[in-house]
């Protein structure tokens, strides 16, 4: 009795073990595909989170770059508005004035086209550098080359010598002509011209001295009087001083003239020989 029991105590422990060791492998199993379940869930979601991350990422970056295109246009049509309006005359701007009735019409067909200054204007600009220049074309007929730097004292100088050439802008630049003995003798007998003729009177001197800035001409007669006051041109001379003594009635005058002078010089003379020999009897 006590081996059956035995036994029988064994078997029933075999089979409860059994029992027990099939329930394990069935939950091992269960909490496995579980565990596989949730493990594809969470890869799916993350799979489509990402997705949606980047079709949002995407959607972002093209609205950003449809917006960026959009300021770009927006800012490429303001430059082209005010490049317009730069080259916009003023005729094209509205004051708010009737502009019909004026002195000027714009809108006419025989308006001159202006030439082009740009030609012009390199010109210019080559002529104020060659101001500059040292070597000109009559470079190598010069003793010594001029100075490149001027101290002021020294173009103070040259100023004030260019200043004596000429009598200044209120005489429109006068020049002031080199004296020679004929324009010497000239300018003596402008000065005493009121002895020429005795029906002429003339104005009083300014100064006793010869002018210096002063310039000659030639009188011009006019077509009207071509025979009657023409002289031809085997009379006429050069200076004053030739014509007047080629004039027969200015020599007879003068030399009336010079013998009236010297017989009132002779009349005097008794009367001052008489004066110095009584001075000298004293």
């Amino acid at each position: 009795m006590v081996r059956r029991s035995a036994r029988l105590r064994n078997k029933g422990c075999d089979e409860n073990g059994s029992e027990n060791e099939g329930f394990d492998t069935e939950n091992g199993q269960e909490t496995l595909e579980n565990l596989v379940k949730r493990t594809y869930e969470l890869i799916k979601e993350k799979v489509e989170n990402n997705r949606a991350s980047s079709r949002s990422d995407v959607a972002i970056e093209k609205e950003d770059g449809q917006q960026r295109a959009g300021e770009f246009i927006s800012i490429s049509s303001r430059v082209k508005d005010n490049v317009s309006n730069c080259h916009t005359l003023a005729s094209e701007l509205n004051p708010g004035l009737d502009v019909n009735d004026l002195y000027f019409k714009m809108g006419q067909s025989n308006s001159k086209t202006i030439p082009s200054i740009n030609k012009n204007l390199t010109l210019f600009n080559e002529k104020q550098i060659m101001k500059k220049c040292v070597i000109t074309p009559d470079f190598e007929k010069k003793e010594t080359a001029p100075q490149y730097h001027v101290t002021h004292h020294a173009l103070k100088k040259q100023k004030k010598k260019e200043k004596k050439k000429s009598a200044g802008r209120n005489w429109f630049d006068m020049p002031a002509p080199e004296m020679t003995q004929e324009l010497q003798r000239d300018l003596n007998i402008l000065r005493m011209r009121s002895v020429l003729d005795p029906k002429r009177h003339y104005k009083k001197n300014n100064s006793k001295k010869l002018p210096k800035y002063f310039q000659l001409g030639t009188v011009v007669s006019g077509p009207a009087e071509f025979y009657s006051s023409r002289l031809p041109k085997r009379e006429r001379k050069q200076t004053i001083v030739e014509s007047l003594l080629a004039d027969a009635e200015f020599r007879r005058y003068n030399k009336r003239k010079y013998l009236e002078i010297q017989a009132s010089k002779e009349r005097g003379k008794k009367k001052g020989f008489y004066r110095r020999t009584k001075r000298k009897r004293r």
